[in-house]
């Protein structure tokens, strides 16, 4: 399983600043870490909110239209979210992979990601590693 890549819908460790502050105040109120539904349903909520003061509208058609013209895209805990020409919310996954361990985000666009060198041996130490 070391250094295995896969991609999930949400990462409560992020560090993507939205999934944070989203994380530290569910954790809070709640005592415990959020799962993906939690995410996904603040998202939609705040998505939601953010049209219904921006764009006022009057109707579901002008709702529905106000979603599909959105322009900019939503930053929200589970990442952003952008409506297609067919009006499917679109999500980029979050890239993760194992390091000794640990589950670590990664960005796929930057350089990928290449684990730790092993320790340096040491020749005073017979050759042990540090």
């Amino acid at each position: 399983m070391q250094c295995s890549i896969f991609v999930d819908v949400f990462f409560a460790n992020s560090e993507r600043p939205a999934t944070k502050k989203f994380v530290d105040e569910f954790s809070t109120t709640y005592r415990r870490p959020p799962g993906f539904l939690e995410a996904h349903a603040y998202d939609a909520a705040g998505l939601l909110k953010r049209i219904l003061e921006e764009r006022r509208p009057q109707s579901r058609d002008e709702l529905r239209a106000a979603l599909a013209n959105a322009g900019k895209p939503f930053e929200g805990a589970a990442g952003d979210t952008v409506f297609g020409k067919d009006r499917e919310a679109q999500k980029a996954f979050f890239w993760l992979w194992i390091n000794r361990g640990s589950i670590v985000e990664f960005d796929p666009e930057g350089p990928p990601p290449v684990p730790p060198a092993a320790p340096v041996a040491d020749a005073t130490r017979g050759g042990r590693s540090r």
